[in-house]
């Protein structure tokens, strides 16, 4: 179901984008040192097991501030369908270094008040790490069947 998890990928765009959007619009000086905490959180349990949950937290105390419990909680509901879908999510270890500046450009965007730059990156982001896992989704299924013809081509 490729598509399908395009589609989800999209939605998470769509849905993320906008909350980061309405949360850089009505965030409080108290909203950007909440961010701030979760980013150095994130920062820290980068590279290490539990790396999705520091990364939850960093985009979820991000879209609080848009005050849209009900927006988050799908946007939630659609990334745990993405992990269940895609057997690899945790591959996204070896993207660490890009995901984490881009949470840093979010988090800048964000404390600046730039909600269209703060919507532009997260729903990028999101896409960014759709597509990767989706590619390696790709290769890994093609794998085997590459398998299987190089065994063919070996006894022939």
């Amino acid at each position: 179901p490729e598509a399908e998890l395009a589609e989800i990928w999209d939605m998470r765009a769509l849905l993320e984008g906008d909350l980061a959007r309405r949360a850089t619009a009505l965030a409080r000086p108290e909203d950007h040192a909440e961010v701030e905490h979760a980013l150095r959180r994130s920062e820290l349990e980068a590279g290490r097991p539990g790396w999705r949950e520091g990364d939850l937290f960093f985009h979820e105390t991000l879209y609080a501030a848009a005050g849209r419990p009900r927006q988050t909680a799908s946007v939630r509901e659609l990334r745990e369908t993405c992990a269940v879908h895609v057997a690899d999510y945790d591959a996204l270890i070896a993207e660490t270094p890009r995901w984490l500046a881009d949470h840093r450009a979010i988090f800048a965007a964000f404390r600046a008040g730039d909600a269209e730059t703060t919507a532009r990156l997260v729903s990028t982001h999101v896409l960014e790490a759709g597509a990767h896992l989706l590619a390696r989704r790709r290769s890994s299924s093609a794998a085997p069947a590459n398998r299987v013809l190089d065994r063919r081509e070996e006894g022939h």
